[in-house]
Parts: C-alpha cells; structure tokens; sequence
C-alpha cells in the first residue's frame, strides 16, 4: 500500500470549502477530471462518480463529521482507475476568518507497475481538485 498527503493553506473562509467538500455531490463543480456525481444511496452515502471520459466508479462516504469537517471515503474496487483499495480522507482546518488549510491523504494500492508513477498521478489529482475548489469556493462567494 502507498500513501500520498498533501497540506495546503486555501484563500477562503473553512466553513465555505467545508459546504461544498461536506455535499458529497457536486464533485463536478470543482474537480477537472469529473463529468458529474450522482447520489446513488443515500442511505449508506454512496456516489456514482463520472469522469470526462465516461468511466464510472463509486465511492462510499465512511464518515462526515460536520464539528470536525473531516470526511473518509472510499473508491469500491473494481473501478476503472489505475489503483485499488483506495481511502481518502480529508480535513478542513480554520486558520483564520478567511483562509483555512486542507488536508488530503489516501491510502492505495498501485495498479501499474511503476508504484511512483500512480503516487504522482495521486498527487496531481489531489492538487488539482484543491485548486479547483478553491476557484468555486471564491466564485460563490463573489455572488
């Protein structure tokens, strides 16, 4: 198994990026790779995830916990991605009245040979979502 955890300070207020990461649907608003996010059961917090080339995978909300703004979740194996056995976690820190720090780790198993290789695409797609996220983030509040 390999973990990838990036920090990184955002530009706006945590309980504005806390709204949008605690929705469980809406992936599509900030992250580049995703087409849409459908709830599928809301029951045990599962979402269908569809990517801009028209994969599908699901993914199972562990926990959210609103006090804390941590969410756990999970890919369910098998999905068309290039890893499996896939945990993410993801944290909300308020630093002050309009900035707050991420956390975002996962845990996987790489599913090419070159295990680096999947750490980095990880990485990439970590920091792009945390990108995007803070752009909508800024975009909702300016309206």
């Amino acid at each position: 198994m390999k973990k990838v955890a990036v920090k990184r300070m955002m530009q706006v207020p945590a309980e504005a990026a806390w709204k949008v990461i605690s929705r469980i649907t809406g992936l599509e608003e900030y992250h580049p790779g995703i087409y849409n996010s459908i709830l599928t059961n809301d029951e045990v917090a599962m979402r269908t995830t569809v990517t801009n080339n028209g994969n599908t995978y699901t993914e199972t909300i562990l926990r959210l916990d609103s006090r804390a703004m941590e969410l756990l979740y999970d890919i369910q194996d098998p999905s068309p991605l290039p890893y499996s056995n896939f945990t993410g976690f993801i944290k909300i820190v308020p630093v002050n009245m309009i900035s707050c720090e991420i956390r975002w780790a996962a845990v996987f198993r790489p599913g090419t040979p070159n295990e680096d290789e999947a750490v980095q695409l990880i990485e990439k797609d970590i920091h792009s979502c945390i990108d995007g996220l803070e752009k909508y983030c800024r975009v909702v509040q300016a309206n």
